[in-house]
């Protein structure tokens, strides 16, 4: 099952502390956002997150940090509209462009597109981050 709507949520709040210069953000627990967000540390994107009492607390870079990581993020699929990428079209994709990262939903879980080349696997385009 796809768990867009959730995904875009969390997006929508992050983005939204971004904007208002907040520290941190929170949104209802879901399992499923977890690894999203274990993603979203790994390239930088936030700082840290904290489950509480079914809430998520989501740590994001504020004042000067911010303005270093401030990178756009786009949704990509949508619950009305999935869009797939092969494992070869992947690869030729990300070959020429270094400045997006694309976060994929494959078999194997939630991934950046390195570690689904690195899998040869290809999967579902959740988000792009442009540098």
């Amino acid at each position: 099952m796809f768990f867009a709507n959730k995904y875009i949520n969390l997006v929508n709040a992050i983005k939204i502390g971004f904007s208002h210069k907040l520290p941190m953000v929170r949104v209802p627990y879901n399992k499923k956002l977890i690894n999203l967000l274990n993603v979203f540390i790994k390239v930088n994107y936030i700082k840290a997150y904290i489950v509480h009492n079914n809430l998520i607390f989501v740590k994001l870079y504020t004042g000067l940090e911010n303005d270093i990581n401030k990178k756009k993020i786009k949704h990509v699929s949508k619950p009305s509209i999935k869009y797939t990428i092969s494992y070869k079209d992947l690869a030729i994709f990300t070959k020429y462009d270094f400045t997006v990262t694309v976060i994929l939903h494959t078999s194997s879980g939630i991934m950046v597109h390195q570690e689904a080349i690195k899998k040869k696997v290809g999967g579902q385009v959740l988000f792009i981050l442009f540098n």
